[in-house]
């Protein structure tokens, strides 16, 4: 009896306790330690641990990534370098124009560095180059041979609708061409990467080729503008001479002998010789002009200055198997050293026990 009431003894707990432990909530025991930081003496004591794993596993994915990068083809890329030429004729017509109290913007921005990277960029050149066909070999660079194919063909375009192909290419060539301005001497540059060495030289040389006849034509328009504006300039300029010399020989014809003596004709004399002197000269400039003009109408000069010209590169561009080793090993280090941390610490990263344990 008395070792039963000592099995069967119960404890008497307070209502107000026994409420605030069932009420209490549990802790948390999958989230991480709040505490916990990693460090750089996390990463040291990690290191001394994992040597072989630290070392080996960043290493064994870059020898992979250097033995991957010898899939790749190999890229040349052939350059050119231009400055544009800047015009003085825009200014003179400007200043005549303003002289005969016409104002007209001939001014323009089409000899910035800026209006040539955009032009080489815009879609009439690019369509006009990728639709050209050149030789594959190096040998025979710069002369078209008979081994020049499509650059659809040498680029892989596949397209059956003559369209689709034509845009294709397009949008290719845009993609393997680059051009940079030199903001502070002005100098533009063109490059274009391909699998080809002949076919780089070709396609930058086509460029430069396209550009200069875009610019030919582009001026000649321009300047015949400024023709038909300077020829009917200066027709208005001979008519204006024209009616001030006849109306000062009206003058003398009237009053050939009372100029001297009367002050009020003197004065009409010379202003009357004034109008004939300005519209002199203002037909003698307008004449000078119409003839500038008539000659660049004429000019098939280049408005830019080639300073390097396209060559076939003899080496290659790309790929550039030492940074891409170099980069994988140093990432795959990184990723390997936080990874081993917190492995290391995992303890302290997820603490299995609970703080409510008696």
């Amino acid at each position: 009896m008395e070792q039963f009431a000592l099995t069967t003894r119960m404890t008497i707990v307070s209502p107000k306790f026994a409420a605030q432990t069932t009420n209490a909530p549990l802790p948390d025991r999958s989230g991480p330690s709040a505490g916990f930081v990693l460090s750089p003496f996390s990463f040291l004591m990690s290191a001394r641990r994992h040597p072989l794993l630290l070392i080996g596993v960043p290493l064994g994915l870059a020898v992979a990534a250097g033995a991957a990068s010898f899939l790749l083809p190999t890229t040349y890329t052939a350059t050119a370098t231009f400055v544009p030429e800047v015009s003085a004729s825009n200014n003179s017509l400007r200043g005549l124009a303003s002289l005969a109290g016409i104002g007209l913007s001939v001014g323009s921005s089409t000899d910035s560095p800026e209006f040539y990277a955009e032009l080489l960029r815009s879609r009439p050149i690019v369509n006009k180059v990728a639709a050209g066909r050149y030789g594959t070999n190096p040998d025979n660079w710069p002369a078209l041979t008979r081994d020049s194919l499509p650059l659809s063909t040498l680029l892989g375009v596949t397209d059956t609708d003559s369209a689709q192909r034509e845009a294709h290419t397009a949008r290719d060539l845009v993609g393997k061409t680059a051009v940079n301005i030199d903001r502070r001497t002005g100098i533009v540059t063109i490059g274009v990467t391909t699998t080809r060495r002949a076919l780089s030289a070709a396609l930058v040389a086509a460029y430069l080729a396209e550009l200069g006849q875009f610019n030919q034509l582009t001026r000649q328009s321009q300047a015949s503008a400024k023709r038909r504006f300077a020829e009917a300039q200066t027709a208005q300029a001979q008519l204006r001479l024209r009616s001030t010399e006849d109306s000062l020989r009206a003058f003398y014809t009237a009053n050939r002998n009372c100029c001297s003596s009367a002050p009020v004709l003197r004065f009409e004399e010379m202003r009357l010789e004034r109008a004939v002197q300005f519209n002199t000269e203002l037909y003698s400039s307008l004449q000078r002009e119409l003839d500038a003009a008539r000659v660049q109408e004429a000019d098939d000069l280049p408005v830019f200055t080639v300073i390097n010209s396209p060559m076939v590169p003899s080496q290659k561009a790309g790929p550039n198997r030492t940074r891409i080793v170099a980069v994988v090993f140093i990432l795959a280090l990184l990723a390997a050293a936080v990874a081993l941390a917190l492995y290391d610490h995992r303890a302290q990263l997820f603490d299995s026990s609970p703080d409510w344990a008696v």
